[in-house]
């Protein structure tokens, strides 16, 4: 099996959070290989051969000033022929696994939300500083097998999640309570899934994610 882990961005140290799901995905006897580009990515896509398609990056369109000094190295806008690829990718059977910022990748492309299960919306998602979380599973997730456990981690709020998602985990901390932070779903053949969490390392790496991507992973690959 090989996983592809698209990588790189602004504000995260994605390199160090995408060896570790490299690292993961050893459990699974599943090779990665770790680009920075989407180019990069569709072009392994549309060769075959891959398993699952790990988004943990952030490449989007980068509108506003905020991002002026960003933008030529990390801007990226979808194009009808990537759109295609992940489209034909997922309905014939390849996974999806989407963490913390890949909410926000490709958000001038509808059917991202489609095939992920939900999106972040600029002008209503939000999150704070990273803080303290707890994480409960929701019926759905203790059927899937996923305890509770605290992690430090940003609280991303209100984001758009599809109907076919079916939300396995929510969060909640001295400001809110029960914000839903991952979730599952299917598309054709394919499978997807969604954890909010994965700001940084030290997140990725308590116990309660790693258990938590391990059991995502396991499902994605059909090793449930």
């Amino acid at each position: 099996m090989l996983q592809v882990i698209l990588s790189g961005g602004i504000f995260h140290d994605f390199s160090a959070t995408s060896q570790l799901l490299a690292d993961y995905a050893e459990h699974f006897q599943m090779a990665s290989i770790i680009v920075e580009h989407p180019d990069e990515a569709f072009a392994l896509i549309q060769a075959g051969g891959v398993s699952l398609l790990t988004v943990n990056a952030l490449h989007w369109p980068m509108a506003g000033e905020k991002y002026d000094p960003y933008r030529d190295a990390w801007r990226y806008e979808m194009n009808g022929e990537h759109a295609q690829t992940l489209q034909q990718f997922m309905v014939q059977g390849g996974n999806l696994l989407g963490l913390h910022t890949a909410s926000i990748c490709f958000s001038d492309w509808p059917g991202w939300q489609t095939l992920l299960g939900g999106r972040w919306v600029w002008g209503q998602s939000f999150h704070p500083d990273p803080s303290s979380l707890s994480l409960t599973p929701t019926p759905a997730g203790m059927d899937f097998g996923l305890k509770h456990f605290t992690t430090t981690d940003e609280r991303y709020t209100d984001l758009e999640i599809s109907p076919e998602a079916q939300v396995l985990m929510v969060g909640s901390d001295s400001e809110c309570a029960g914000e839903p932070l991952v979730w599952r779903k299917t598309m054709g053949e394919g499978r997807a899934a969604y954890s909010a969490l994965g700001h940084d390392a030290h997140s990725l790496a308590s116990a309660g994610v790693k258990h938590l991507l391990m059991k995502l992973m396991a499902w994605l690959v059909r090793l449930d």
